[in-house]
């Protein structure tokens, strides 16, 4: 398994490509922190899907990637609680709606593997 016993922290993978890339990453043996901005329902049953098929660890978090002031807390409060035990984001994959902050857009997409 590839990426057995690390982190993937992809954004909007509630529904979408996004998504996928999520179910993908735990097939390969990630654990994965998943955002959603609205669709805490889809973002739960995308958890409930990797915990149950792939037997991994999954967490949905809410987090509006758009607004920049919304990272700080985020990181603070909820990623680095999941992370407390020794855990390591090897991918941070951004959503679509990434590429918008605080109304501009920005030219880098797609993700980054650590």
């Amino acid at each position: 398994m590839k990426f057995k016993n690390k982190i993937a922290l992809i954004t909007g993978a509630s529904r979408g490509l996004e998504k996928n890339v999520a179910l993908r990453m735990a097939n390969h043996g990630a654990d994965i922190i998943l955002t959603y901005r609205q669709q805490n329902e889809a973002a739960d049953a995308v958890v409930k899907e990797i915990r149950t098929r792939h037997q991994r660890e999954a967490v949905a978090l809410q987090l509006d990637v758009g607004k920049i002031t919304s990272y700080r807390p985020f990181f603070k409060q909820k990623a680095l609680a999941v992370m407390k035990d020794g855990g390591c984001v090897v991918a941070f994959l951004c959503s679509e709606d990434a590429r918008w902050i605080n109304g501009q857009r920005l030219e880098a997409s797609g993700g980054i593997f650590l």
